[in-house]
């Protein structure tokens, strides 16, 4: 690994998919003007680039803490027995630890009964069985110890009290987006967003069982597709999720147009969304567009179909059931609630009274 003896040394630290979506909303060629920039990754799936380092386990990757210490971390990681010995060493060699809260899902809270109907429901179990929970939990408390230098939020539903850290409040790193972007918008697409339900990335990171059938659920989506673009006389864009492979939603989706990386001005040229569950419904509200969420028999018995109710339930948008004999989208619900898009947009957005400034900009006023 090459020295700058000139610049201090930033590193980004992750155990997840690192592609060019994560490299631009990262900052990184923002961030390399100010900051020597390396991200070190424990995931295979990384964006081939000179500054971008893969190890294959903590004890190699310790040996470069010494020879190339840095100044400063972003700890991208989830939590666990890695992740807090990592955050430990850096800790001891007096290196700058910092938090990033900045991409917000909304998430119910249950009451205690809920939560043990949930558990012993094997479909609305999220995040594994006993052991994987319990396992889980453990590590988030062990990872509580390390205290962060720095703690960027993006809204309300992030807020803490933190007398160890520095709190930064800000917005979403998918606002950023909007502001870099902000142009005049078309209303001619029918936009779906897909989260890949059938074989999402973090199913294995979060222990959670997948939520369909893959046949069942390319037969019930498409079959729902076709009736939509019957109706309206046009056909569906499909916006991948960043971390898909494009050729397999393709293939999901029966070769409708898909693109991948670019679900910003697709929503942007949308008259309206549809979605089952996503964090980019940030671009509907930034750009107040309408969304329609799209549930299934078979989701609706699981804790995805759950989330996806939530989501609804909060923006106050039209929830179908794709297995409804009849596609109920009208006029009446191409419509957008403000008060609820206005109380989403600062619980889980953007922090309320904070000024429109891109996060990286922040982030070296506030840390160089």
């Amino acid at each position: 690994m090459q020295k700058n003896l000139f610049k201090k040394r930033l590193v980004f630290l992750t155990d997840n998919i690192f592609n060019l979506r994560d490299y631009k909303r990262y900052g990184v060629s923002h961030l390399k003007k100010k900051f020597d920039v390396k991200i070190y990754t424990f995931n295979k799936n990384y964006l081939k680039k000179k500054n971008i380092y893969y190890f294959k386990s903590y004890f190699l990757m310790k040996n470069t803490f010494y020879s190339e210490k840095p100044d400063l971390v972003i700890d991208l990681m989830f939590p666990s027995l890695k992740s807090y010995l990592i955050k430990k060493k850096f800790k001891n060699l007096k290196v700058k630890l910092i938090k990033l809260n900045l991409s917000t899902y909304p998430i119910e809270k249950l009451n205690l009964k809920k939560k043990i109907l949930n558990f012993f429901d094997k479909n609305r179990r999220y995040g594994g069985n006993i052991f994987i929970k319990l396992k889980n939990h453990l590590m988030i408390k062990l990872n509580s110890l390390i205290s962060y230098d720095y703690y960027f939020i993006d809204s309300r539903s992030n807020d803490f009290d933190q007398k160890k850290s520095k709190i930064i409040k800000n917005h979403s790193l998918d606002f950023d987006i909007f502001l870099l972007n902000k142009k005049n918008t078309k209303k001619n697409l029918i936009v779906f967003l897909d989260s890949n339900v059938i074989s999402h990335s973090d199913y294995n990171i979060h222990s959670t069982k997948n939520p369909v059938n893959k046949k069942k659920y390319i037969n019930d989506i498409n079959n729902f597709f076709n009736k939509v673009e019957k109706k309206f006389n046009q056909k569906i864009v499909v916006a991948a999720n960043p971390k898909s492979k494009l050729s397999e939603i393709k293939k999901n989706f029966k070769n409708r147009n898909v693109y991948i990386n670019n679900t910003f001005n697709l929503v942007k040229d949308a008259k309206f969304v549809m979605t089952h569950k996503s964090t980019a419904v940030s671009f509907v509200l930034s750009l107040k567009k309408p969304v329609i969420f799209l549930t299934s028999d078979e989701l609706d018995s699981t804790w995805y179909g759950d989330q996806i109710r939530y989501q609804s339930k909060l923006l106050g948008s039209k929830l179908i059931n794709i297995n409804s004999s009849k596609v109920d989208i009208s006029k009446n619900n191409l419509t957008i609630n403000r008060k609820k898009y206005k109380k989403y947009f600062f619980n889980y957005i953007k922090y309320p009274k904070t000024k429109y400034v891109y996060n990286w900009d922040l982030f070296l006023k506030e840390v160089f």
